[in-house]
């Protein structure tokens, strides 16, 4: 019925298209992204005792290393992640060409 009506060539059901399909393929690209981007780094012995080092000169009450190594792992693989995420985007942000089109944000 939709169709019948011409609903399908609104100019507002297509911009709410266009709008959802490159939210979700910039999602998906995300989720690709992290994914090679996870693959990619590690975590040493020596990251997650730097890290722990670090947390402890801001909690003596922090537990040993023994208790938390997994926990201080996997936020050292996070961090190292987002930095790599980051610098993605930098890089991508350098690339890009971007022209802003103070006519349209003016209307």
């Amino acid at each position: 019925e939709a169709k019948k009506m011409g609903l399908d060539r609104d100019e507002k059901f297509i911009t709410a298209i266009e709008n959802y399909w490159q939210a979700t393929l910039i999602k998906h690209l995300m989720e690709t992204k992290n994914r090679e981007i996870l693959g990619r780094i590690s975590v040493s012995e020596g990251d997650v005792i730097r890290m722990y080092e670090t947390q402890k000169q801001a909690n003596s009450d922090l537990p040993p290393l023994s208790d938390i190594e997994a926990d201080i792992t996997r936020a050292a693989l996070e961090e190292k992640r987002a930095r790599a995420v980051e610098a993605w985007i930098d890089a991508l942000h350098d690339q890009a060409d971007i022209r802003i089109n103070r006519e349209f944000i003016n209307q």
